[in-house]
């Protein structure tokens, strides 16, 4: 939980959700196939000029962008094959089990009556893909289908920071774009179309290699980097990792705590960028998820409290948040020696919030105490000794 001084704001998110369901009720935006002329178009415009052969490539396709631009790469890279080569390894990969059951499970997302010739055509991209380059797919498969940063990537991998020429990292990155699995981003970074990854995802099931384990071990350990140094600089690189924290919170994978740990990270972070309706949706889902989870008064309840709490004040919503830091205090106080630095930043916090709404005599009697325990636990220079000076040298004259 963070130790802060009062500030106050507003903020908005939006969200984008693809689907092909029609019965959402929402506003939608299709996105339709091509043509069989268009689907021949983008065919020829690689480095082979394919010709009118290639419109029957596109009839098996469905006129699917992605699986059109999966077959143009393949036949740039195998330019001893023709069309009616390709065809036959199509037709030999269809006969595969693993392929229908990924073809069946994605039915509704792909051309009706084209969803095994899809599926081999994405088959034939991963066959000739190398194994580094497929560690990283793997990778993104277990992640949320955003742009993934190399830098999360090579934690995960445990891939050594080599030279731009020998590094196994780049060297990967680069060949999924050639192979158009992936897009790269301005800064080099990877992003896949969900069904790459969704292809992806259900491969790491049947090899029995998913690197799920890395990925819930990486991340935290990235979101904790906001609390222990929390800059400008830090911030603006979790924000990349955001959206995967929110897609492993929200997957069966992981223990309550676990998930409630990574909705605490985000909702913290959407505060600190302003964004308040977000982060008062992710910590009410971890707050919520915690105490379907523990014993009344467990710490990861009062943790998720004190958090939502923060973000209830920003948000004016005085009354609750003072309720929440109340809980949450009474909980440090049961679980910590007196002292104890969590004890003091919920003492400081809640008088922030009584003070806010004129309680100002036990306002301050709380954050005297809870500057008595900072000194004595990290001296006068300490920056959470000074928050809670400053916040008491604040408070109004009786």
């Amino acid at each position: 939980m963070a130790l802060r001084p009062y500030l106050a704001t507003t903020g908005r998110v939006h969200t984008v959700i693809t689907t092909r369901r029609r019965d959402l009720g929402y506003a939608t935006v299709r996105l339709p196939v091509l043509s069989v002329e268009e689907s021949v178009q983008l065919l020829n415009s690689g480095e082979r000029q394919l010709g009118p052969s290639a419109e029957l490539l596109a009839e098996r396709l469905g006129g699917l962008p992605l699986a059109l631009e999966l077959s143009k790469s393949y036949l740039n890279y195998r330019k001893d094959l023709s069309i009616a080569d390709l065809i036959d390894e199509m037709r030999r990969e269809g006969e595969v089990e693993v392929l229908k059951e990924f073809a069946s499970e994605y039915r509704d997302q792909l051309p009706s009556q084209h969803e095994l010739n899809v599926a081999s055509t994405f088959q034939l991209s991963w066959s000739i893909t190398p194994e580094p380059a497929k560690q990283i797919l793997r990778v993104m498969g277990e992640l949320a289908p955003v742009i993934v940063p190399k830098k999360f990537l090579r934690i995960v991998l445990n891939f050594p920071m080599e030279s731009s020429i020998r590094d196994e990292l780049s060297k990967g990155v680069n060949e999924l774009a050639r192979l158009s699995l992936v897009e790269l981003s301005s800064g080099g970074d990877p992003l896949a179309h969900r069904l790459i990854l969704a292809f992806a995802r259900h491969r790491n099931a049947v090899d029995n290699a998913s690197p799920f384990e890395g990925c819930r071990e990486a991340l935290p350990a990235q979101m904790q980097r906001a609390n222990d140094n929390p800059d400008a600089s830090t911030n603006r690189e979790l924000e990349s990792l955001i959206p995967h924290a929110e897609f492993l919170a929200s997957a069966d994978r992981l223990s309550p705590e676990e998930s409630g740990r990574l909705l605490n990270f985000v909702g913290m972070h959407h505060q600190t960028m302003g964004r308040f309706t977000a982060a008062l949706f992710a910590l009410r889902k971890a707050l919520a998820s915690a105490e379907a989870s523990f014993e009344p008064g467990h710490p990861s309840i009062a943790r998720s409290q004190s958090n939502l709490a923060m973000v209830l004040q920003d948000l004016g919503q005085l009354e609750e948040a003072r309720d929440l830091l109340r809980k949450a205090l009474a909980s440090a106080e049961a679980s910590f020696e007196p002292g104890h630095p969590s004890i003091a930043n919920r003492r400081s916090n809640l008088a922030i919030v009584l003070k806010d709404l004129g309680r100002l005599e036990e306002a301050r009697d709380l954050l005297r105490k809870a500057h008595s325990a900072m000194l004595e636990k990290f001296g006068p220079e300490h920056p959470h000794t000074k928050i809670v000076k400053n916040n008491l040298e604040g408070l109004p004259e009786r």
